[in-house]
């Protein structure tokens, strides 16, 4: 029984094609666990082009896409305004859809298993206007004052 076997030994006597395999099985489940962890969504407005701010911090414009490594269940605020509507408060939170590849690589590694759901791929907001402001953010002509000099 041999009792001292160096690692040179134990690789020299390995079959290369055995070594090849593991090391490409490796490579998949690896590219399996890290593609699970991002996710992302677009942020769609009506009407378009919208500031968008997330968490507090402005972030563009609408269309927005968004992506994140954030673990499932996550909560985003998101606040959406744009001149003549009124601001919109909402969120969206990494719970909506599975997320198979994570599924996958949670039978292999427990750590996954904390991105295994994503974002729906997209999110639309309706935007209400101002009462009497028009689209543009300028009174209608309904609310418009007339004001008559004072004889």
């Amino acid at each position: 029984m041999i009792k001292n076997i160096s690692e040179y030994q134990i690789i020299k006597t390995m079959n290369p094609f055995s070594f090849m395999l593991r090391t490409i099985v490796v490579y998949v489940v690896m590219t399996i666990v890290f593609s699970g962890c991002n996710s992302s969504t677009t942020i769609i407005s009506a009407p378009g082009e919208a500031k968008i701010f997330l968490n507090g911090q402005y972030a563009g414009k609408t269309p927005y896409h968004y992506s994140d490594a954030k673990i499932s269940g996550s909560t985003t605020n998101v606040m959406i305004e744009k001149e003549g509507y009124e601001t919109l408060h909402t969120f969206f939170k990494r719970n909506e859809k599975l997320d198979v590849g994570a599924l996958v690589a949670g039978c292999f590694f427990i750590y996954p298993l904390l991105w295994v759901k994503k974002y729906n791929p997209q999110h639309e907001y309706v935007l209400t206007p101002v009462i009497g402001a028009s689209a543009r953010g300028g009174p209608t002509k309904a609310f418009k004052k007339t004001v008559e000099p004072l004889p």
